[in-house]
């Protein structure tokens, strides 16, 4: 089966809606999207800063989409990692998913990431209520990107670097990229 199919198409017209202009350059990454991530929980908001909808392209605003419906959030090995020690990895739970279905080959990137917020799974593999294990992860040197699966036409968001790759992917029933950012 094809790991990856091309979605230019797809990833100009998310990047056109997001900023409200069109793209004027693509560009290659060297990262292949992960065969497996683990389902750690659910995401409950996406930090970045942007310049979408400015005339002035160096007039950059904090934006922060509070998850409106659940969000599910999965990560690759070692992407959360202590505060105190960035060389000890957090104990994480939750059932290793295969990503079996071809990925999209083109994305947009949305901005550069400023963090997000997180509640992870127990022990037990449950979400606790309120705030127990809702975490804020910053994460420095990444970006948000965002696709739309070719088979189920699903929008979805990721972290990425150019040094590591794809560590987180968000997805949702009623997530998209939309002329007012990312919702759902």
């Amino acid at each position: 089966m094809k790991r990856v199919i091309d979605t230019s198409s797809e990833a100009r017209d998310i990047y056109r809606t997001f900023v409200d202009r069109p793209s004027k350059k693509q560009l290659r990454f060297d990262w292949t999207w992960p065969k497996t991530m683990r389902h750690v929980g659910e995401a409950k908001a996406q930090m970045y800063k942007s310049n979408k909808w400015k005339k002035n392209l160096n007039d950059w605003e904090h934006y922060k989409h509070i998850a409106e419906d659940y969000q599910d959030c999965y990560i690759t090995p070692g992407f959360l990692v202590s505060n105190e020690d960035p060389n000890r990895r957090l104990s994480i739970y939750g059932p290793q998913v295969e990503f079996e279905r071809p990925m999209p080959k083109h994305f947009a990137i949305l901005a550069p990431c400023k963090g997000v917020q997180i509640r992870l799974f127990d022990a037990k593999g449950r979400l606790p209520k309120g705030d127990e294990n809702l975490y804020q992860v910053d994460v420095r040197h990444a970006y948000w990107g965002g696709a739309i699966h070719p088979e189920t036409d699903e929008h979805f968001i990721f972290l990425f670097s150019n040094e590591a790759g794809v560590g987180m992917v968000i997805t949702g029933d009623s997530l998209a990229i939309t002329k007012d950012g990312i919702v759902g």
